[in-house]
């Protein structure tokens, strides 16, 4: 969620702690969100006011399955970036792998899943060394300008953490803008600075990455189906609980007794007078409308959330690319969005690494990387090479090559194979006139 304020205004404590008390139904929903991908959904709460019925509690992960399956698609192959500026890119390449940059780029990509929004602290090491982490997304309140450029001019980020010492839990508050980080400690008259720590960034140090315009979660639209399908799925193990506990009828049998009874259980007998009769008490369930109505909310999770079933038929071995595609077509769409406001973010990455970098390489044009997305997805290869070799002599070679669905140099392949055919000619030619060598000699 986006807040905004003037640009030039002193961020107060008064104000600090307003803006904490307008996010606290933003975190409120960030928990709840988080807590369905944990798998603590609300069917858990679920009781009845007689104690004696089965009250089963089924969970189905549905949050997790979407997230995972999205976020493996939309990052599960590493971020690629190019640049005909070899120092930009050889300085970049050390500062990424330094910090695991695919690594925290999956993080960051599940956290945007889970709460519509992800964030990320860029902070210089004691080694003095550029460094990027992924942050929770609970708790972090961005504060943008006023104006139609709406920039980052603030950042409150706000936790408890126990305090051992005192076995108290204790909330610490820290508040960024492009000049220094300030940190506080809440006590009973407020809160109290701790630090005033200045940095080099430029900006503020802290990167937003959205989901979307709305800020929402790849599962949050889908949260009641899923409630629903917990419901239905608890209340059919409930049914066979019912089942198990079965009340027997004894019909013509008044005189019965408990010792009766029990012998009848033990010898699994029933001596009964002509006229009476026995049976079970059973509730009469709707098997088929129960299948039915959760084979619907599964459809429609897995329809509003743009994430498919990957059990689903489309998906068999042999389905072919034209299927495969118009399958992923909803999920593609969804994350393309996802794509666009995640490339915003890396490219301020970027440019805040630059503003430290700069100062010990020189000046570089860090606006010259290109960032590509490959999408995680099982490749048709042989498809792909029967369309390949079908352009030859339509295409330059190099091209055809590129089309392939596999990371190659198209170039390096290409001299190699030339090489390669070099050889062959090479050897040929000396087995030929060896050859005549011989016959010339008989």
């Amino acid at each position: 969620m986006k807040y905004y304020f003037d640009e030039g205004r002193a961020l107060t404590k008064d104000i600090i702690n307003k803006f904490i008390e307008l996010d606290k139904p933003e975190q409120a929903r960030k928990i709840k969100l988080h807590n369905y991908y944990k798998g603590k959904h609300d069917i858990l709460k679920r009781t009845f006011d007689d104690a004696s019925k089965p009250n089963n509690r089924v969970v189905n992960p549905y949050a997790r399955y979407i997230t995972t399956l999205i976020t493996g698609y939309f990052v599960g192959e590493p971020i690629q970036y190019t640049s005909e500026d070899e120092v930009v890119l050889n300085v970049l390449s050390d500062v990424f792998d330094y910090n695991d940059e695919p690594s925290v780029n999956k993080t960051l990509a599940k956290n945007q899943s889970i709460f519509g929004e992800a964030y990320e602290a860029l902070y210089v090491d004691t080694d003095g060394n550029p460094r990027f982490k992924a942050l929770s997304s609970e708790g972090e309140i961005p504060i943008y300008s006023s104006d139609i450029d709406e920039h980052l001019i603030y950042h409150i980020r706000y936790w408890d953490a126990y305090d051992v010492e005192k076995s108290e839990t204790v909330q610490f508050v820290e508040v960024s803008d492009a000049r220094e980080i300030v940190k506080y400690r809440r006590d009973l008259n407020g809160l109290a600075e701790i630090s005033r720590v200045p940095h080099m960034f430029e900006q503020v140090p802290v990167n937003v990455y959205f989901n979307n315009d709305e800020a929402q979660g790849d599962f949050e639209l889908v949260i009641s189906e899923i409630d629903a399908y917990d419901a239905f799925e608890s209340d059919s193990v409930n049914e066979a609980d019912y089942f198990a506990d079965s009340y027997l009828m004894l019909m013509g049998m008044q005189g019965t007794d408990e010792e009766t009874i029990a012998n009848m259980r033990h010898n699994r007998a029933l001596l009964m007078p002509e006229g009476s009769s026995a049976g079970w008490l059973t509730k009469n369930v709707n098997d088929s409308w129960i299948e039915n109505e959760k084979k619907r909310l599964d459809a429609d999770i897995h329809k509003f959330s743009f994430c498919p079933a990957m059990t689903d038929d489309a998906f068999a071995q042999n389905a072919s690319g034209v299927a495969m595609r118009y399958k992923l077509m909803g999920l593609e769409n969804a994350v393309s969005v996802k794509e666009s406001e995640f490339e915003k973010g890396l490219r301020r990455r970027i440019e805040l690494l630059y503003n430290i970098i700069k100062k010990s390489v020189g000046d570089m044009d860090y606006l010259d990387v290109n960032i590509i997305f490959t999408r995680n997805i099982p490749q048709d290869l042989a498809s792909a090479v029967e369309v390949v070799n079908s352009l030859d002599g339509v295409i330059s070679d190099e091209t055809r090559l590129s089309l392939l669905p596999i990371d190659i140099d198209a170039n390096a392949e290409l001299e190699a194979v030339e090489e390669k055919k070099l050889a062959n000619y090479s050897l040929f030619a000396d087995n030929f006139t060896g050859v005549d060598d011989v016959e010339d000699d008989n």
